[in-house]
């Protein structure tokens, strides 16, 4: 699932996500950093769902930040007309290519020897 590392921009950091948990996470810091909007008001208004949701979150955290990543840094793939060089300029743009939502590099190909 972590085929998102193209868009560093756009990226949201685990570690910052434990430590808006860890100190604001009862006002729904955490969820507001992942746009988890719904969520975070929810948490603002009931103190972290009553500190119950706070502490669940704890072991969901990791997941929540990877399920961010994965769906945002997938955005740009899909305004770039399906090809070319989104992410790194020193790339040639012609040999870049989407396959199953995912960019390869065109110029690399293996040779079986019989």
């Amino acid at each position: 699932m972590r085929h998102y590392g193209y868009y560093p921009a756009r990226r949201k950091s685990t570690g910052i996500a434990y430590i808006l948990w860890l100190f604001l996470g009862y006002l729904g810091a955490h969820r507001f950093y992942l746009r988890d909007y719904g969520m975070g008001i929810f948490y603002l208004f009931t103190g972290g769902g009553f500190m119950i949701g706070w502490f669940i979150d704890l072991f969901r955290i990791g997941n929540m930040v990877d399920i961010y990543n994965y769906r945002y840094a997938q955005a740009p793939i899909h305004h770039a007309g399906g090809y070319g060089n989104t992410y790194n300029n020193t790339k040639n743009i012609n040999n870049t290519f989407i396959i199953n939502n995912m960019m390869k590099d065109v110029t690399k190909v293996d040779i079986q020897d019989k």
